[in-house]
């Protein structure tokens, strides 16, 4: 909703605002007419906005943000608390008083300054936030030592820079996986030996029985002294 909080355009402040600057305004030829909207018809078109030109729409409803504003924060005094000689002594002080800014915004969410009766204010360690970051700036300003375009430069959006795709993909792809595998393995294994490689086998068929053979098996006596991990 923009400057002004929510439920804060009710009936009164709707006709307020439709009748010094919008079409009851423009009816009577007051000087202060500005829109040729009825509000009080269309109260949407204050949050819709009611013309193609953003700038005009939110100029509606900062306006409306002032009203509020002027009516029932500037103007507030209750139980002996009045926002004008409190602001005189926040700033008396040193504009260091939290307990000041607290009241303010319980007034501006809960239309109360005191915390027995209303509460604490929505959003108050954001608005805090904002606020702190307001009287820096104007802090800085009276010394002389803000940097305009620092503080009003908008912020830039780091790109992140993507490589392109290696290759353009197909338009049509493939509605079924191919039959086989692209990549088919070996169907020998190589086996390294140390023992030299001839031309040709040494003869035509093979030897009946191995070259080699035990000269004795061992007894049964030497086998019983081994463990179960020398058997193995």
């Amino acid at each position: 909703r923009g400057a002004f909080p929510r439920g804060s355009a009710g009936t009164c402040a709707i006709g307020k605002l439709n009748y010094y600057l919008g079409k009851r305004a423009h009816d009577d030829g007051r000087l202060s007419a500005r829109y040729d909207v009825d509000f009080c018809d269309d109260p949407s078109s204050i949050c819709r906005g009611p013309s193609s030109d953003p700038n005009v729409n939110a100029e509606i409803r900062w306006l409306m943000g002032i009203q509020f504003w002027v009516e029932k924060v500037q103007g507030y005094t209750q139980d002996g608390w009045s926002y004008i000689d409190q602001l005189h002594n926040f700033v008396d002080k040193g504009l260091v008083d939290t307990g000041f800014f607290d009241n303010v915004s319980r007034i501006v969410t809960r239309q109360c300054h005191d915390e027995s009766k209303c509460g604490k204010p929505f959003s108050l360690a954001e608005r805090r936030d904002v606020f702190d970051k307001i009287i820096d700036i104007f802090a800085k300003a009276q010394t002389g030592k803000l940097d305009i375009e620092e503080t009003l430069a908008p912020i830039q959006q780091e790109q992140l820079l993507t490589s392109p795709p290696a290759e353009k993909p197909s338009n049509n792809p493939t509605s079924h996986p191919s039959d086989r595998p692209i990549f088919e393995p070996p169907l020998t294994t190589v086996v390294e030996t140390d023992a030299p490689i001839t031309a040709s086998p040494t003869t035509k068929n093979p030897t009946s029985s191995p070259s080699y053979t035990p000269s004795s098996y061992p007894s049964s006596v030497e086998l019983s002294g081994l463990s179960l991990d020398e058997l193995s």
